[in-house]
């Protein structure tokens, strides 16, 4: 059976993109290898072989010593396919490539445009983005094939690599689920959801300001992104309307979606938030959830086209809770979006659908 090796610095081994996705699905087709740097050991999980390397708990060291102890481990394994999923990596790819072997460059995110919002980079962030849109950019060149998770991340690589995929990250079939009330069963008191990472810039501040405007509580798990913006977020007067759950797995995260007449996705518009395509907005349309989302023009043509959900201005409280008031006054137009989301998951939207393209990239690379 043809080797196959995933390799990531800093996803989690059960990543669901990569593990749970990609690498279960190609277990079909492939023998599957997984390297990770997570401190947890080797194991053999669901047909896939994981390789831990051990963590580091210095970011510095991810590009030197964790980077080196992945290449050496990939170089021992002697794959057909090796498919990495971290910029952080694609140094040791492009020695990969210059070994001899064929590579695959997964593109989760628009990475240039998301150093553009690292506040931490202060004057740097422009010089940074241009100097790794370059770098990144002469190394696509070079490996046999390249998998994004958007069209839009795609339309950029097609001009820099003809052998791009897009492989969106849509919900598992075995995840979507049905309607759990009928329009005169609406469960009390009402709720909505937001799950994820919890950041400024995802638009926590508003959503909580929005609460005290309307009659609804906020279901929140996640992780903040530091302790000061939780200090912040905990001292807001529309606190006492959240229940916070911290990080979660996924059967809690459905529990949590299942209380919930919809979901919550207001990002703030970063350069790499306009044009992507959050997880959450499918997840919660997988849940039978109408969506509330920032005014975007690619999210307002996705609400739009499949009739399952309300935007808003994610920077003005006022524009989000008169959104969510919109959900919580038609109720049974509420619970019409949340089927209308989960009728496109079904038919269009999911990983079924996604996985062949993923199985025609590697038919591809492996003919070359």
């Amino acid at each position: 059976m043809i080797r196959v090796c995933h390799l990531t610095t800093a996803h989690s081994r059960h990543d669901i993109r990569i593990f749970i996705k990609e690498c279960q699905s190609l277990s079909t087709l492939y023998e599957i290898h997984l390297i990770v740097a997570d401190g947890k050991g080797d194991s053999f999980e669901n047909n896939v072989r994981i390789h831990d390397v051990g963590v580091t708990n210095y970011r510095l060291f991810r590009f030197l010593k964790t980077s080196d102890a992945i290449f050496r481990k990939a170089l021992e394994l002697d794959c057909s396919i090796y498919h990495f999923h971290d910029p952080d990596f694609i140094f040791g790819a492009v020695l990969l490539k210059l070994k001899g072997k064929k590579v695959i460059y997964d593109i989760h995110e628009d990475v240039p445009r998301d150093i553009l919002s690292k506040d931490y980079l202060g004057i740097f962030r422009k010089p940074v983005s241009i100097i790794f849109e370059w770098f990144e950019n002469w190394a696509a060149k070079k490996f046999d094939s390249l998998v994004t998770a958007t069209p839009y991340i795609k339309e950029r690589f097609d001009k820099i690599n003809k052998n791009t995929w897009c492989v969106n990250n849509y919900p598992l079939q075995s995840e979507i689920s049905g309607n759990r009330y009928t329009n005169d069963e609406q469960p009390t008191p009402l709720r909505i959801a937001y799950i994820g990472g919890i950041s400024k810039i995802r638009g926590i501040c508003e959503l909580i300001d929005a609460l005290e405007r309307i009659p609804i509580q906020l279901e929140l798990a996640g992780e903040f992104e530091n302790e000061d913006i939780k200090k912040q977020i905990v001292s807001k007067q529309a606190w006492n309307k959240v229940n916070y759950y911290g990080n979660v797995n996924r059967k809690k995260v459905k529990e949590i979606m299942n209380k919930c007449i919809a979901g919550v996705v207001t990002f703030h518009p970063e350069p790499n938030h306009i044009n992507a395509q959050p997880n959450k907005i499918f997840e919660y349309m997988s849940s039978g959830l109408a969506v509330v989302c920032s005014h975007f023009e690619m999210w307002k043509r996705l609400i739009d086209s499949h009739q399952c959900g309300v935007y808003a201005d994610p920077q003005d409280a006022m524009s989000i809770a008169a959104a969510i008031s919109q959900i919580i006054k038609d109720i049974n137009k509420t619970y019409e979006m949340g089927k209308n989301g989960l009728k496109a998951v079904r038919e269009q939207f999911n990983w079924d659908i996604e996985k062949i393209k993923l199985f025609e990239a590697y038919s591809f690379v492996l003919k070359q």
